[in-house]
Protein backbone atom coordinates (compact mmCIF):
# COMPACT_ATOMS: atom_id res chain seq x y z
CA UNK A 1 0.00 0.00 0.00
CA UNK A 2 2.88 2.39 0.72
CA UNK A 3 4.12 1.62 -2.80
CA UNK A 4 0.75 2.67 -4.20
CA UNK A 5 0.50 5.81 -2.07
CA UNK A 6 4.02 6.99 -2.82
CA UNK A 7 4.34 5.90 -6.43
CA UNK A 8 8.00 5.25 -5.62
CA UNK A 9 10.28 2.27 -5.08
CA UNK A 10 10.40 0.55 -1.71
CA UNK A 11 12.82 2.17 0.74
CA UNK A 12 12.78 5.51 -1.09
CA UNK A 13 12.24 8.61 1.08
CA UNK A 14 8.76 9.17 -0.37
CA UNK A 15 7.85 5.51 0.20
CA UNK A 16 9.04 5.71 3.81
CA UNK A 17 7.03 8.89 4.37
CA UNK A 18 3.86 7.03 3.27
CA UNK A 19 4.55 3.88 5.29
CA UNK A 20 2.85 4.92 8.54
CA UNK A 21 -0.28 6.08 6.71
CA UNK A 22 -0.43 2.79 4.80
CA UNK A 23 0.06 0.78 7.99
CA UNK A 24 -2.72 2.69 9.75
CA UNK A 25 -5.06 2.15 6.79
CA UNK A 26 -4.44 -1.59 6.85
CA UNK A 27 -4.77 -1.81 10.63
CA UNK A 28 -8.04 0.15 10.57
CA UNK A 29 -9.54 -2.39 8.16
CA UNK A 30 -8.88 -5.33 10.47
CA UNK A 31 -11.62 -6.59 12.76
CA UNK A 32 -11.01 -6.47 16.52
CA UNK A 33 -10.84 -10.28 16.56
CA UNK A 34 -8.14 -10.27 13.90
CA UNK A 35 -6.18 -7.57 15.73
CA UNK A 36 -6.37 -9.59 18.95
CA UNK A 37 -5.14 -12.67 17.10
CA UNK A 38 -2.19 -10.74 15.65
CA UNK A 39 -1.34 -9.19 19.04
CA UNK A 40 -1.27 -12.66 20.62
CA UNK A 41 0.92 -14.00 17.81
CA UNK A 42 3.29 -11.01 18.11
CA UNK A 43 3.61 -11.57 21.85
CA UNK A 44 4.33 -15.26 21.30
CA UNK A 45 6.95 -14.48 18.65
CA UNK A 46 8.54 -11.82 20.86
CA UNK A 47 8.89 -14.29 23.71
CA UNK A 48 10.03 -17.12 21.45
CA UNK A 49 10.98 -17.00 17.81
CA UNK A 50 8.80 -17.51 14.76
CA UNK A 51 8.74 -21.13 13.65
CA UNK A 52 11.53 -21.91 11.11
CA UNK A 53 8.95 -22.30 8.32
CA UNK A 54 7.69 -18.77 8.98
CA UNK A 55 11.23 -17.40 9.12
CA UNK A 56 12.04 -18.93 5.73
CA UNK A 57 8.78 -17.70 4.21
CA UNK A 58 9.46 -14.13 5.34
CA UNK A 59 13.08 -14.22 4.20
CA UNK A 60 12.09 -15.30 0.69
CA UNK A 61 9.02 -13.14 0.17
CA UNK A 62 9.39 -11.14 -3.09
CA UNK A 63 7.96 -7.90 -1.62
CA UNK A 64 11.08 -7.57 0.52
CA UNK A 65 13.07 -7.10 -2.64
CA UNK A 66 10.85 -4.36 -4.04
CA UNK A 67 9.15 -6.66 -6.53
CA UNK A 68 5.65 -6.77 -5.15
CA UNK A 69 3.52 -5.04 -2.50
CA UNK A 70 2.39 -6.81 0.64
CA UNK A 71 -1.14 -8.13 0.28
CA UNK A 72 -3.04 -8.33 3.56
CA UNK A 73 -6.57 -9.59 3.93
CA UNK A 74 -8.95 -9.60 6.86
CA UNK A 75 -9.46 -13.35 7.06
CA UNK A 76 -10.21 -13.64 10.79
Amino acid sequence: MALELSGEKARSPKYLSCYQKALKTVKDKLSEATRAKYRAEAKKWTEDMPPPRQQRQYAHTPHLHGQKGLNLTNQG
